[in-house]
């Protein structure tokens, strides 16, 4: 059996594309730890997490703070190098053959809410690198925050908006 790595000739771009955007869960291997994602090897592992939509699309996602990031990816991004926490999301569309998957575009929003009820915006930039376009955002976060975020999701492909949500405890 080939896997969907063996195939993907951009499977290295993809790569370096999660490591460029923050190191959370933009490669498309199944669950890397956040030491893979980062380089460190003390990092906490960071569950890659991904929601299937509708019509063969599929939403990974990774939050983490950056904390726990490279010095050259903070450097990069002009990231605050402690005290924030990072969304990233990738919108994969389901190519023919065998678990494969492909980046597209798409417009993106996201909030997060912590469990007083309070909502934190996060504005989401486009990245595009290596051909492949990706969304990062940051927000304020506190150790031990327990977030639910809210993302809405537009494809050029559907009629109408795809929401998601999903929650992430955040220790550092």
């Amino acid at each position: 059996m080939i896997s969907r790595f063996q195939n993907l000739p951009e499977r290295g771009a993809v790569r370096a594309l999660g490591a460029t955007l923050v190191a959370l869960a933009l490669c498309l291997s199944a669950t890397p730890s956040q030491a893979a994602l980062t380089g460190y090897p003390d990092a906490p592992p960071a569950a890659m997490k991904e929601v299937r939509l509708d019509d063969g699309f599929t939403l990974r996602w990774g939050a983490t703070t950056t904390n726990f990031l490279p010095p050259e990816v903070i450097d990069k991004h002009d990231l605050q190098p402690t005290g924030r926490g990072v969304l990233s999301l990738v919108l994969l569309k389901d190519l023919p053959g065998p678990d494969s998957s492909t980046p597209v575009p798409a417009s993106v929003t996201a909030v997060a809410v912590d469990q007083a009820g309070n909502v934190r915006d996060i504005k989401m930039l486009e990245v595009t690198e290596n051909g492949m376009t990706s969304y990062m955002g940051t927000f304020d976060v506190e150790n031990r925050d327990h977030l639910q975020f809210e993302v809405q999701v537009r494809s050029e492909e559907w009629d109408e908006p795809r929401k998601v949500t999903f929650d992430r405890r955040f220790f550092f």
